[in-house]
C-alpha cells in the first residue's frame, strides 16, 4: 500500500470541519507567519504556502493538496466533474466517500497523479480563451503581469513554453487547486511553480502595491500549476487519471449548541432576520422587563442573514445582565436540503423552528415564539408549565375557531376537509408555544417529520403541518398567554363569530393579556393605531433600534400620502382634460358640466384653479 499524504488548509479565521482519516494532514494557512526565514510566502503567495510547505516538509509516496475546498471523489455515484455541495460535514463526508482510503489506494494504483480535467470546457464558448477567463475572474490580475510571467517561463523553460502557450490560449481546463501526484512529480511541480514566482516576485519587487502583487503572485501560481499538468498530460508520459471533485460552499464545523446556563435555564427560540431586527429587540425587550432574578434567561435567534452589527446589538443587550444570554444561531445547514413549500408570508427561515428539537439535542424544552408579538408577563411562568407527556403546549386559535363557525365559508371547507384535525376546534397558533423536545426527539425521525413538511401545500404551511403532525400530542393552556389582536377589518367580524364561550374567554382574556398577538399582515409598527398597539409600542420606544422603527414608519406613511395624493391628482387631470376636450356647444355637455360643477361653487373654482396651474402655464402634468 502507498503512504498517501493530502494537505488542506487550516483557515484561522473559522473553526473548519475536519473530514477524520489518517489520509489528510490539516495545514494552517499561515505556517510560516513567525518563521523570519520563510515569512515571505506567507504574505506573497496565501494559501500556496500550503503547497510550498508539502513540497518542502511532508515525505509520502503520493502527495496531493486541495487549496480551495474541493475534494476529490471515487464514490461508486456517477457525479458532475465538479459538483457544488453546500456544507462539508459527516453526512458528505459519506455521500462523497471523502475518508475511504481504500478507494483512493485504487485510484492511484499505478498512476502518476490523479487530477481534474474538462477538455474544452473552460468557457461557455469554445471561441473564449483561458487566458480571457482566467483574466475576468481575477480582476486583480493585469495583463502585463500575465506577459512577464510568459516570458519567464520562455526564458527559464523554454521546452515547455510552447505547451504553456497553448494550454493559456486554448478552452481546456485543468484545476490547480486540487491534485495527488507521486512524490517526485509533485515535487518537480512545485520547484517549477515557486521558481517562476520568485523570479516574477523580484521583478516586481517595490513597483506596485505589496498586497496587489501577493494576489497577482497567488493567481498566478494556480495557473502555473494547472499548465504545467497540462504539459505533463500532453507530453504522454505520464499516467494522470481523471476524477470528479466536489467543491464545498461552506466547510466551517458545526458547534454544539449548549444551554447558557447550568440551572434555572429558561430557553426561548426566537427566529429572525435582518429587516425583522428592530421588532426582534422589541420582543426581546419586553421578556427582559418582565424576567425574574430568580431565573436565568437563554434566548436564541434563529437567522441565517443577520449583519455583524445587529449580531453586536443583541449581545450589547445582555451585557449588564447577569441572568441574560442571547445568542443568534444559524441551523440553515440542517434545512438546504429540504424543499419546503413557502411563500411570500411564508419564508424557510419559520421552518427553524421545526427542526431545532433534532439539532438543540442539548436541550429538553423550548419555548417558542414568532417576534409579531410582546411578552407583559415573566415567560418563565410559561417554560415552567407541566408538559406532562405531551409534544407541545400551545393556545387553541381563536381565528381559526370563527372560520370553522361560519365566518369564512372557503376557509370554513378547508378546516373541515382538507388540513382536518380530529377535533378541527382544536387547531393551536404556533406564535406561542413549549415544545417538548425530549418527548418529540422520542416519537419522530427528523427526516420523516421534515417529510411531511414537503409533501403537501397548506394554507399557512409550518402551522398547518404542525397542528396535523401533532393532533392528539398537545396540552391546551390560557389563551392569555396568545391573546389576537383586531389587527385587520374583517378580524373582529371572525373572532366574534366563535363559540360563544370561547369568545367570553378571549374577551376576557384581552383584559389582561400574557402576551399580545398581531398576527397578519397589520402591524402595530406600520399601523400605530391597530388595535393593541399600545403594548407593542410601549417596549418599541425602550428598545435598540427604536428610530429605525420610527423611520419606516414615517416613510410608509409618506408613501401612503403620496400614493393617494398622485391618485386625486389624476382625478384631477382626468376631469381636467374631459372639460377641456369636450364641445361647449352641446347642451347635453354644459349642463352635465353645470351640474357637476355649479357657478361660483368651491369644486368648479378648484378645478379651475387645477387647470390653469398645470395646463394653461405649464403645458404639461
Amino acid at each position: 500500500m502507498n503512504n498517501l499524504k493530502i494537505t488542506v488548509p487550516e483557515k484561522k479565521e473559522i473553526l473548519e470541519f475536519a473530514v477524520e482519516s489518517e489520509m489528510y494532514k490539516k495545514i494552517p494557512v499561515d505556517i510560516y507567519e513567525n518563521n523570519l526565514d520563510l515569512k515571505e510566502y506567507y504574505f506573497r503567495y496565501g494559501y500556496l504556502c500550503v503547497f510550498h510547505y508539502t513540497w518542502k516538509n511532508v515525505d509520502a509516496d503520493y502527495k496531493g493538496v486541495y487549496l480551495d475546498s474541493q475534494y476529490f471523489t471515487f464514490s461508486e455515484k456517477s457525479h458532475a466533474p465538479v459538483e457544488n455541495y453546500m456544507y462539508l460535514n459527516q453526512e458528505a463526508v459519506e455521500k462523497y466517500c471523502l475518508n475511504n482510503e481504500e478507494l483512493y489506494q485504487h485510484a492511484i494504483k499505478k498512476a502518476d497523479g490523479i487530477i481534474n480535467y474538462k477538455k474544452e470546457a473552460a468557457a461557455p464558448c469554445k471561441e473564449i480563451a483561458r487566458r480571457h477567463l482566467f483574466l475576468d475572474r481575477n480582476q486583480n490580475v493585469d495583463k502585463q503581469t500575465i506577459q512577464e510571467c510568459m516570458k519567464i517561463v520562455k526564458m527559464l523553460y523554454p521546452n515547455i513554453y510552447g505547451t504553456v502557450e497553448e494550454y493559456f490560449n486554448g478552452n481546456n481546463w485543468i484545476n490547480g487547486y486540487s491534485f495527488i501526484l507521486r512524490n517526485d512529480i509533485f515535487n518537480e511541480l512545485a520547484e517549477w511553480v515557486f521558481n517562476i514566482l520568485n523570479v516574477l516576485s523580484r521583478k516586481y519587487s517595490g513597483k506596485t502595491s505589496s498586497i496587489l502583487l501577493n494576489v497577482n503572485l497567488e493567481q498566478i501560481g494556480y495557473l502555473l500549476i494547472e499548465s504545467y499538468l497540462y504539459f505533463m498530460m500532453e507530453t504522454g508520459k505520464y499516467n494522470l487519471k481523471e476524477a470528479n471533485l466536489v467543491n464545498f460552499i461552506h466547510t466551517s464545523k458545526e458547534e454544539s449548541i449548549c444551554p447558557a446556563f447550568s440551572e434555572n435555564n429558561i430557553s426561548i427560540l426566537l427566529v429572525s432576520s435582518e429587516y425583522y431586527m428592530p421588532y426582534t429587540v422589541t420582543c426581546i425587550w419586553s421578556i427582559i422587563e418582565n424576567m425574574s432574578p430568580y431565573y436565568n434567561y437563554d434566548i436564541l435567534v434563529m437567522q441565517s442573514s443577520l449583519s455583524d452589527e445587529s449580531k453586536k446589538i443583541l449581545k450589547e443587550m445582555c451585557e449588564n445582565i447577569s441572568n441574560l444570554e442571547i445568542r443568534p444561531v444559524d441551523l440553515k445547514r440542517h434545512l438546504f436540503k429540504y424543499k419546503l413549500n413557502v411563500s411570500e408570508r411564508i419564508t424557510k427561515d419559520i421552518f427553524y423552528r421545526t427542526i431545532a428539537p433534532f439539532v438543540l439535542t442539548n436541550y429538553e424544552k423550548m419555548v417558542v415564539l414568532d417576534t409579531d408579538l410582546v411578552v407583559n408577563r415573566d415567560i418563565a411562568k410559561l417554560y415552567s408549565m407541566d408538559l406532562e407527556e405531551y409534544c407541545v403546549a400551545a393556545t387553541r386559535d381563536i381565528v381559526i375557531a370563527g372560520f370553522l363557525n361560519g365566518a369564512n365559508k372557503t376557509e370554513q371547507e378547508y378546516y373541515f376537509n382538507e388540513c382536518v384535525l380530529s377535533n378541527p376546534f382544536d387547531y393551536i397558533n404556533t406564535g406561542v408555544m413549549v415544545q417538548n423536545y425530549t418527548k418529540i426527539r422520542e416519537k419522530y425521525e427528523c427526516q420523516k417529520f421534515m417529510k411531511f413538511f414537503q409533501e403537501k401545500v397548506y394554507h399557512v404551511q409550518e402551522q398547518d403541518c404542525m397542528n396535523l403532525l401533532l393532533d392528539g400530542e398537545i396540552k391546551f393552556i390560557d389563551i392569555r398567554w396568545n391573546v389576537n389582536s383586531y389587527n385587520y377589518s374583517r378580524k373582529k367580524y371572525t373572532i366574534e363569530n366563535a363559540p360563544r364561550e370561547r369568545y367570553l374567554e378571549y374577551l376576557e382574556a384581552r383584559k389582561n393579556p400574557y402576551i399580545m398577538h398581531w398576527p397578519g399582515s397589520v402591524k402595530p409598527w406600520d399601523t400605530p393605531d391597530v388595535d393593541m398597539a399600545r403594548y407593542f409600542w410601549k417596549y418599541a420606544r425602550k428598545a435598540p433600534l427604536y428610530e429605525v422603527v420610527l423611520l419606516r414608519l414615517i416613510k410608509g406613511e409618506t408613501g401612503k400620502a403620496i400614493q393617494k395624493h398622485e391618485k386625486e391628482i389624476e382625478k384631477v387631470k382626468t376631469v381636467a382634460a374631459y372639460t377641456d376636450s369636450v364641445d361647449e356647444s352641446s347642451e347635453d355637455i354644459k349642463k352635465l358640466n353645470v351640474r357637476l360643477f355649479p357657478y361660483n361653487s368651491r369644486r368648479r373654482n378648484f378645478i379651475s384653479k387645477i387647470y390653469h396651474r398645470y395646463i394653461i402655464k405649464s403645458g404639461k402634468w
